[in-house]
């Protein structure tokens, strides 16, 4: 089990990573930036791919259970309230250090942790927007393919047009 939460844990922070760094995305042609920006789609598709090459790289021996696993906990991390995700790229990357260090069992400690916050926050996001969203305004689709974000408390969905 320690093993399959570490491959986890590696393919998740990777992912995180790749996200991070998006700002890369402006060295591509408009109309590719222009897709990636509105179609959510293309941007779990990409994210899905640059996760298959990283986690295949790692020489895990279940890549496609990893990739599967890291992928579905990184679309569940994108719907999490704030201090949840910074809470769990902190315990993952306090998991990777613990690991490197020798000290798998307490690593996967932290990998449980992980997931029992990502959890939860996922259940608090997804209760905040059907209450923001109203009783016939929610919908699944809408909760995992539209470029919305929670509202900062004024009432508005604010939308992201950069």
């Amino acid at each position: 089990m320690g093993t399959t939460l570490n491959g986890l844990n590696k393919g998740t922070f990777l992912a995180i990573l790749l996200v991070s760094g998006n700002y890369l995305g402006e060295l591509l042609p408009c109309e590719i930036q222009q897709n990636m920006h509105n179609n959510r789609i293309t941007k779990y598709t990409i994210l899905l791919f640059s996760m298959w090459y990283f986690i295949s790289g790692t020489g895990a021996q279940e890549d496609i259970l990893h990739l599967l696993s890291a992928f579905v906990l990184v679309l569940l991390l994108t719907k999490t309230h704030f201090r949840c995700f910074m809470t769990v790229i902190v315990l993952l990357f306090i998991g990777d250090v613990l690991t490197k260090t020798g000290y798998r069992d307490t690593s996967s400690v932290c990998n449980v942790c992980a997931l029992v916050v990502l959890c939860g926050g996922f259940l608090v996001y997804t209760r905040a927007k059907q209450i923001e969203y109203g009783g016939d305004g929610f919908s699944w689709r809408r909760f995992w393919f539209k470029n919305e974000c929670l509202n900062n408390g004024d009432g508005k969905i604010h939308v992201w047009n950069n």
